[in-house]
């Protein structure tokens, strides 16, 4: 979904609940607007205030979300790409580390630092821990993980990317058993 904070910031989230809870996690989800960030946040900041306002915000239905934010003031500010924060809202946050997580509900999550980040319904984790990450340019890699994850059967994912910094374009897309929604800033 796409969503604006109080301070005009445009956010993208979505992530995948328990069965009929799918409209209250949608609820759930619009209270992201009420993050305030603030002109001296620093790359770290922003994924924080990201994360934090996820896990405040969503109820135990919800297993797994994502949330992309683009600060257009930011972007010159930094090196680094920020800005997106993906996985449970029920666990510790944590910087993404590139190792597979089991999260829950067969779910598996993979995030990388400075993006792409996925959480996916498979059952063999070595779906997520065969990607190569560093086999692709930072332009290629979210093309090449959905390739990645279609190439190897999984029916129901989201990614999301960084939507603040040099090069970010920022993303939420979801597939579930073959009914794709794609958000882009």
């Amino acid at each position: 979904m796409r969503l604006e904070t109080r301070c005009g910031i445009p956010l993208l989230a979505g992530g995948f609940c328990r069965a009929g809870y799918e409209a209250q996690s949608r609820r759930d989800l619009l209270a992201l607007s009420c993050i305030d960030f603030q002109k001296d946040d620093d790359i770290y900041d922003i994924d924080f205030r990201l994360a934090q306002a996820a896990r405040e915000c969503c109820g135990r239905y919800v297993w797994a979300v994502g949330v992309s934010a683009s600060l257009p003031d930011m972007k010159s500010r930094h090196y680094h790409s920020t800005g997106g924060v993906i996985g449970s809202p029920h666990r510790l946050i944590a910087a993404a580390n590139a190792c597979v997580e089991p999260i829950g509900h067969g779910l598996y999550l993979r995030a990388f630092s400075g993006g792409p980040g996925c959480v996916a319904l498979c059952n063999d984790e070595s779906i997520l821990k065969s990607w190569n990450f560093d086999a692709y340019t930072p332009d290629e890699r979210l093309c090449a993980l959905l390739r990645h994850l279609r190439a190897h059967g999984v029916r129901s994912f989201f990614v999301v990317s960084d939507g603040t910094g040099p090069g970010a374009k920022g993303s939420f897309i979801m597939e579930i058993e073959g009914q794709k929604s794609v958000l882009y800033f």
